[in-house]
């Protein structure tokens, strides 16, 4: 569903989707890694200025959190790269992980960010113009987690508030 408003120097846009991406690999029918069931966007820019040639806008992302397999268990997994001779009581092996069998029946949290930026366009002579943009993303420093060390039980997430500067030339 789509919701846009578009008035003078107005420009607000709603966006909302729900969706399901499932595999079928013979043996069962799971949500792929990739399944986002929602996902909304708002965003909002407002033109301003003299020559209406400064935009400010604002972006907030909400979307539900992707699927991902429990982890039941470990193991040692011990490498035989020696044949039968390796000394299979001395040696130290890998740490081996076991998975659920249903595949992907757990969801990461809800993700979400709060966006920013201000644009300010400079005409250079007829046929160009420049543009500087300044922005933030992630404003409020949201942690979405990105994954799950499943071995250490460390978070890796995703962007940081994340200020950017840009310059562009049309022509």
């Amino acid at each position: 569903m789509l919701a846009k408003y578009d008035y003078k120097r107005w420009f607000i846009w709603l966006a909302y989707s729900l969706s399901w991406v499932e595999r079928n690999d013979g043996a069962q029918i799971y949500p792929t890694n990739f399944d986002r069931r929602h996902n909304f966007n708002a965003l909002a820019n407002y033109t301003f200025g003299k020559n209406l040639d400064w935009e400010v806008s604002i972006r907030w992302n909400l979307g539900s959190g992707f699927p991902f397999t429990y982890t039941t268990g470990f193991y040692e997994s011990i490498n035989f790269n020696g044949g039968i001779d390796d000394n299979y009581l001395q040696n130290n092996g890998n740490m081996g992980v076991l998975l659920d069998e249903t595949i992907n029946a757990g969801r990461l949290p809800y993700y979400h960010r709060f966006d920013a930026s201000l644009n300010k366009t400079f005409a250079l002579g007829a046929n160009a113009e420049l543009e500087l943009s300044a922005s933030v993303t992630n404003i409020y420093n949201r942690d979405n987690i990105f994954y799950v060390n499943r071995i250490t039980s460390e978070k890796i997430y995703q962007l940081p508030v994340l200020p950017s500067l840009g310059v562009s030339i049309d022509f």
